[in-house]
């Protein structure tokens, strides 16, 4: 139970609110601040990125890619949302439009631990229409920000095998 009244509370402390439920994996909880938040700001970008994590989480798809694109059109300038958006496409099996939106992520940031995140998904969306060369380039740009990565390793193995360069695989 939410302490004090919601509606008295701030846009921005609302939306510190649901950042801290989305944490504790209370996503239905998190998504009634975020619905409040909109109520009070509906031209607020991180209402739509946390209120489209929330419908993520709660697997209501096309409400989350509603989000994740309207946060795109009030910041078309963020990376986070282009990758929020690739995500979801990526589980939904929509692998051009992930690493499309893969891209755009990466042409807006300068990260590197965002950047890590971003080649490791174009990578794996890449690997998953089975562009196998695109996906190693992708996995060795991530493999270049962190060389002790489990899953940038084992990614590159993977896809080195898928290659027949298995002595490379063998080393990853």
């Amino acid at each position: 139970i939410l302490s004090g009244s919601v509606y008295s509370q701030s846009v921005k402390e609302l939306i510190t609110k649901g950042q801290q439920l989305l944490g504790e994996k209370k996503f239905t909880e998190a998504l009634e601040i975020y619905n409040k938040a909109w109520k009070k700001d509906s031209t607020r970008y991180d209402v739509y990125t946390g209120r489209g994590t929330a419908y993520f989480e709660l697997k209501e798809y096309q409400k989350c890619f509603d989000d994740f694109t309207r946060a795109i059109d009030i910041a078309p300038d963020s990376a986070l949302a282009y990758h929020y958006r690739a995500n979801l496409m990526y589980v939904l099996n929509y692998t051009e439009e992930a690493i499309i939106d893969n891209t755009k992520a990466i042409e807006r940031t300068t990260d590197e631990k965002f950047l890590l995140g971003c080649f490791v998904n174009r990578g794996s969306a890449r690997e998953q229409k089975r562009d196998f060369q695109g996906a190693y380039e992708d996995f060795y740009r991530a493999y270049s920000y962190d060389t002790a990565d489990i899953s940038v390793i084992n990614n590159l193995g993977t896809v080195l095998d898928e290659l027949n360069r298995t002595d490379e695989a063998i080393m990853y």
